[in-house]
């Protein structure tokens, strides 16, 4: 039997702009629905220049909460796909890009999810958190480090986010303040995380 190829095509149904250097590309693969985990990632394929160029970027979406696939994609100073992605992309075209691979996948437990990011590495975070909310009863806390205020997106992708409960707080982040996030299950028993901890912002490599 042969194996199939490769990359896949998909077309670009919506782009959700989530603030002025992040975008949301929601696709529709060709050959049906990729089947993938919360905190998985594809790999894209695209012409810059007569350079072919391959990138790979994390789902935002998660299968046990989404019927689309979602990709969020951060403008990088000077990165090649990143920029192309943004600047070229439109509503209908279409793209080349692997079934989703890796092993960032949550775990089986019952214990508290404490998850750290930095700028567009919240991506596939939010993945790995909307699967938990939905699947279990687990606490989550999410500590992200932004630039600015300006920076952070995802505000709204979760129900319930910024305030869910009493505990459940997001304050605005800058380079030295971070924001910290808190969504609970109602029906949840473990106690909450304490909100003290302070993560570093580190800027990814150019993409």
């Amino acid at each position: 039997m042969a194996r199939p190829p490769l990359f896949q095509r998909a077309t670009v149904t919506r782009i959700v702009r989530e603030n002025a250097d992040v975008r949301t590309f929601v696709l529709d693969p060709h050959e049906g629905p990729f089947p993938y985990r919360a905190g998985q990632f594809c790999s894209f394929r695209v012409q810059v220049d007569g350079k072919t160029l391959l990138r790979s970027y994390s789902m935002s979406s998660a299968p046990e909460t989404d019927t689309e696939l979602m990709t969020t994609v951060k403008r990088v100073p000077g990165g090649a796909v990143s920029n192309w992605l943004i600047d070229n992309l439109t509503e209908g075209d279409v793209v080349e890009l692997t079934r989703p691979v890796g092993a960032f996948c949550l775990r089986p437990a019952d214990r508290p999810l404490l998850g750290f990011s930095g700028g567009s590495g919240v991506t596939p975070i939010l993945s790995l958190v909307k699967s938990t909310l939905a699947t279990t009863d687990r606490h989550v806390r999410l500590l992200c480090a932004d630039r600015d205020k300006a920076s952070t997106f995802f505000d709204t992708a979760l129900p319930g986010w910024p305030s869910a409960t009493p505990a459940a707080s997001r304050r605005s982040a800058t380079s030295t303040t971070h924001a910290a996030c808190s969504t609970p299950r109602p029906s949840g028993t473990s106690p909450p995380l304490p909100a003290t901890a302070t993560p570093t912002c580190a800027d990814p490599s150019p993409s």
